[in-house]
Order: C-alpha cells, then structure tokens, then sequence
C-alpha cells in the first residue's frame, strides 16, 4: 500500500485487516465490488 504524507495509516491497516479475515471466511471484497460496479455499469434493456 502506497503510504503518503496525511494518509490515516491506522485505517489502511485496519481495513487491510479486515479484508484479509474476510477472505479467510471465503468472502473476496474486491471481487464482489467489481461485480456490483460491472451490473451498474450495464446498459438496461426496458
């Protein structure tokens, strides 16, 4: 993770933390996100 000047570390890390327990459990955040954005994404048909 890219760390900068004014960027909360204490929420990167906990966040980083909490993704990886989750994909411990089988549940892959980032894969689920680009699903949901990839359906938003799609033209709709009426």
């Amino acid at each position: 993770i890219p760390v900068r000047p004014g960027r909360d570390i204490a929420r990167l890390i906990e966040v980083a933390a909490m993704d990886q327990k989750l994909k411990g459990l089988g549940q892959n955040s980032a894969l689920e996100f680009n699903t949901k954005l990839l359906n938003l994404m799609e033209p709709r048909s009426t």
